[in-house]
């Protein structure tokens, strides 16, 4: 059941793509089991979906539709979300289970696809309007925001009810952090309502490194984040903590350190290795 999946994958050429697969649904009716008959999900099935918070989706069938072994090979293989990534279908297989469900085709079915060079991720947004707050709770508000892990956080003035002037505050997370970062927000701010949306995002293929760079005759590690599209690097940027740290130490103003760095690094625009 583990092994042969992990053949067919490697068999195919497709060991170490991307897996990407719907929300399984986990089935319902009696369930034996070694400790006796129980109600389904399945108990280590649904356990497995909840530890790797892999969402799940109903089904009328009251059979085991997702195994424990499966829900295993999805938590530990495959991306799993309710959309797929823009793709281009390369070729199909489908296989055919010998249990009857009394509702449809028993069957599973996969697709190997070329994917753009663009990345398509999902981000949770939070949004609240506030108008009677200071500055200073605001920046408070942010700084903690962004300390326990959102990806962004930022500040838009619009116009709310009776004309009177807000601030709209924003914040970019995932569907693990969005839970805490909404308490946070809520207790900051003291705002009383707060709109959640579940929303995809294109990124370019983002991967980090640390590089060893020469400014004013020493030698100094600097994270570097290099962004691909299309196989080519569009963006080269360095970290601007050790940058800053770099010129605290050495004396010297931030620019002079940034064009050191900038001198080592690949510029953007140059063909990158396809992964």
């Amino acid at each position: 059941d583990i092994l042969a999946p992990l053949l067919l994958i490697e068999e195919a050429g497709l060991a170490g793509c991307q897996v990407h697969a719907t929300p399984p649904a986990l089935g319902g009716g009696l369930i034996r089991t070694g400790g006796g008959t129980v109600g389904g999900p399945a108990p280590a099935a649904l356990e497995i979906c909840a530890a790797h918070r892999i969402p799940v989706a109903e089904s009328p069938l009251s059979m085991e539709l997702t195994t424990p072994t499966g829900a295993a090979l999805l938590a530990n293989l495959a991306v799993v979300a309710d959309r797929f990534p823009a793709m281009t279908p390369i070729r199909t297989g489908y296989g055919a289970g010998t249990r009857p469900n009394g509702a449809g085709a028993n069957i599973l079915r996969v697709v190997e696809c070329e994917m753009s060079g663009l990345v398509e991720e999902r981000i949770v947004l939070l949004e609240t309007n506030l108008d009677d707050i200071s500055g200073e709770v605001v920046a408070h508000a942010l700084g903690r925001l962004l300390e326990e892990g959102a990806i962004d956080v930022f500040v838009t003035p619009a116009i709310g009810k009776k004309n009177r002037p807000v601030q709209v505050i924003s914040v970019i997370t995932d569907r693990e952090r969005y839970a805490r970062l909404l308490n946070v927000l809520m207790e900051e701010t003291g705002t009383l309502g707060v709109r959640v949306r579940e929303e995809p995002r294109l990124v370019a293929d983002r991967r980090r490194e640390t590089v060893e760079v020469a400014v004013g005759g020493r030698t100094f590690p600097v994270r570097v984040k290099t962004s691909e599209a299309c196989g080519r690097v569009i963006a080269v940027k360095p970290e601007y903590e050790d940058m800053r740290q770099i010129a605290r130490e050495l004396g010297i103003t931030l620019r002079e350190v940034a064009r050191e760095v900038e001198r080592g690094l690949p510029s953007p625009g140059r063909g990158g290795e396809q992964e």
